[in-house]
């Protein structure tokens, strides 16, 4: 029997969007195991996966000898094939503690590309030798052809665990509700909060619910700010598996380039994606539209860290008005 061993140990946004690739192998290899590699802060997000049969998970505090001993079992679990879907220090050090198995049992592995000389030629000299547009769930399920994998399989891609799913249900109103992600990591990847003050109150749309993270105090104003709609503020008050949870059961969701947008995602939701600076972010899903603006200077920047370099500020964000979004989202409805 195969045995596969998927190493993805973080962050976020990258577990979730590697997430199509065991239900992929499934397809190929049906009765194979699936196992994953992630970091312990991360292993809720794979526990209810239908297709891994183990998740295996290490603390990042541990001490380097700690993971030493956790690649040493894995050596001895006997995986015939091993796909490095994060390509760090800690994944090639398992990558090293195998190579004995690759050499004398004819273990497969695979390593995806960072393809950081094409990052380089973006970023600073402007030449763009990626697929335009570049989806990163693609990327991960890339390397996998080697394996003879040629087809992806839709989605969903992302389970959402039953008893997080009955709690959350309790929170949530009976009519349907368009859920909002107007957070990001990086304020350059955000859709301005007059725009959506005016999309708010441009929709007929009545209940609204808006996710974020504890220091998104921005968001108490703007659900304040509205008058005749119904709006449910989560910021701070949800876990992440409990925000994922609470995109399952939108009507539509209306996010930034961001990790819940790649949840809703993965779970098939009807989608509109506003992106903005950065390179990596687009959805693949059929149900995913895209708002953005083409720009000479886009992308600027892999995750919206850099600064600007348009004499617009953030004019990619700003160019992205808000009728633009509400007759999308008419046509979406």
């Amino acid at each position: 029997m195969k045995k596969v061993l998927i190493v993805r140990l973080s962050s976020f946004g990258d577990i979730v969007q590697t997430m199509a690739v065991p239900k992929t192998i499934k397809a190929s290899w049906p009765d194979a195991q699936v196992d994953w590699l992630v970091r312990s802060d991360f292993k809720e997000l794979l526990e209810a996966h239908s297709y891994i049969d183990q998740v295996i998970s290490f603390d990042r505090t541990q001490k380097l000898s700690g993971y030493f001993s956790l690649c040493f079992q894995l050596f001895k679990n006997k995986y015939t094939h091993v796909y490095d879907a994060h390509n760090n220090l800690r994944s090639r050090i398992l990558g090293w503690v195998l190579l004995p198995r690759r050499l004398l049992f004819q273990t497969k592995f695979l390593r995806r590309s960072k393809e950081r000389l094409n990052r380089i030629l973006l970023f600073k000299y402007r030449i763009n030798r990626f697929p335009k547009p570049f989806i990163a769930q693609d990327s991960f399920l890339k390397p996998l052809k080697k394996w003879g994998m040629h087809s992806f399989t839709p989605g969903p891609h992302f389970f959402v665990p039953k008893h997080i799913q009955a709690k959350v249900d309790l929170l949530l109103p009976n009519e349907e509700y368009i859920c909002a992600v107007p957070s990001a990591a990086w304020p350059m990847k955000r859709w301005p909060i007059s725009y959506w003050k005016d999309l708010l109150l441009l929709s007929n749309i009545k209940n609204w619910i808006f996710l974020g993270g504890k220091e998104d105090h921005f968001i108490d104003s703007l659900c304040a700010s509205i008058p005749n709609k119904t709006i449910i503020n989560f910021r701070g008050k949800t876990s992440l598996m409990e925000s994922c949870a609470i995109l399952g059961r939108a009507k539509m969701v209306i996010a930034n380039d961001t990790g819940l947008l790649h949840v809703a995602d993965q779970l098939s939701k009807t989608t509109i994606a506003l992106i903005g600076p950065t390179a990596f972010g687009y959805p693949k899903s059929s149900t995913a539209s895209v708002a953005e603006i083409q720009l000479y200077c886009k992308p600027c920047s892999k995750d919206g860290s850099d600064p600007c370099t348009h004499p617009m500020q953030q004019k990619c964000m700003k160019d992205i008005k808000p009728h633009k979004v509400l007759g999308m989202m008419r046509n979406l409805e």
